[in-house]
């Protein structure tokens, strides 16, 4: 028998034990088309290997990757700004509201079996505003940094 080692990210190191949220928007500069972000809590024993800054990978690699940590993530939620009020609104507002809807689209779940509060993990260096109940840190390249 094989054994596996799983390596865990340099930000997953700095919070053990604890559960953790990682978000990020999509496509952020996106000049037509809504904004969408996404947050996932992945298990910590089952890292997803390959996740990096999107933009640095394959369209099939991203296929790839999207499937695996659907299938691995304990929780996923998407949230997406329609393009009209991101033309209202303007950018910093969009990529704030979608990413708080992804969160808000995780969490429903992560209630359903736990009342402890994941720390939020945002990928850049701007925090989510208006997050509530929330405690979250940024890490600029957090998406390069993590499992």
């Amino acid at each position: 028998m094989d054994i596996v080692v799983h390596e865990i990210g340099e930000i997953e190191e700095m919070y053990p034990g604890e559960l953790l949220i990682g978000i990020d928007e999509v496509g952020t500069g996106a000049l037509a088309g809504p904004v969408v972000a996404g947050a996932v809590m992945l298990d910590p024993l089952y890292p997803v290997v390959g996740v990096d800054d999107s933009k640095k990978l394959s369209h099939n690699k991203r296929i790839v990757l999207d499937r695996e940590i659907r299938e691995r993530a304990l929780f996923v939620g998407i949230g997406i700004v329609l393009n009209e009020d991101l033309d209202r609104w303007g950018n910093s507002w969009a990529s704030d509201q979608a990413k708080n809807r992804a969160l808000l689209n995780l969490m429903r779940s992560v209630r359903s079996v736990t009342e402890d509060r994941p720390r939020v993990l945002v990928d850049g260096e701007k925090r989510i505003e208006n997050l509530v109940g929330q405690v979250q840190d940024t890490f600029v390249k957090g998406d390069q940094r993590s499992f």
